[in-house]
């Protein structure tokens, strides 16, 4: 975070957590995140630290019970993206290529937590083969392990590039 802050600048920041809790996401699929392993003991009271250290910085912390920290994020990047604004997005998580646009970007680490690659929608096209506009189709389609939601048997990131570019969507296919 204190790199970020030095390396990037921002006139603006905020951190989102995930609720203690599941989120709305496990009520609509059971098996959700099934296969991660539980956090380590010794990791958890060092969110509680982290969230100190955030507030002792002055940053805005958002937190809201039923929605991970993603979903705050989107909602974020929507809500206030602008021509006048830019709003850079710092994750991981592949799902967060389907917001790059006008206005948004995405901070991704590429090694560790020391070297980054910054995505807008030309960077989104070019790693995944399908635009922004496209990604949740594509990941419909390929699935994502990470949160153990699976996609079309058979079906892997060639395919389902092939498959997006002939019909456009998912819908459309």
């Amino acid at each position: 975070l204190l790199k970020l802050i030095q390396d990037q600048n921002p006139d603006y920041l905020a951190v989102a957590f995930d609720p203690p809790g599941k989120s709305f996401r496990f009520a609509l699929y059971e098996e959700y995140k099934a296969n991660r392993l539980a956090m380590p003991d010794d990791l958890r009271p060092q969110i509680d630290e982290i969230k100190r250290m955030v507030d002792v910085l002055g940053i805005v912390r958002i937190e809201e019970g039923d929605f991970e920290a993603d979903d705050v994020l989107g909602t974020v990047a929507r809500r206030f993206a602008s021509r006048d604004i830019e709003v850079t997005l710092v994750t991981g998580d592949k799902d967060a290529y389907q917001l790059a646009g006008e206005g948004v970007k995405i901070y991704a680490n590429k090694k560790g937590i020391s070297e980054f690659e910054i995505y807008g929608p030309g960077e989104v096209e070019e790693k995944l083969g399908v635009r922004p506009d496209q990604v949740i189709d594509y990941m419909a389609l390929t699935g994502d392990a990470s949160d153990n939601v699976p996609g079309v048997k058979g079906v892997g990131e060639k395919t389902a590039q092939k498959l997006i570019a002939a019909y456009g969507s998912l819908e459309g296919l």
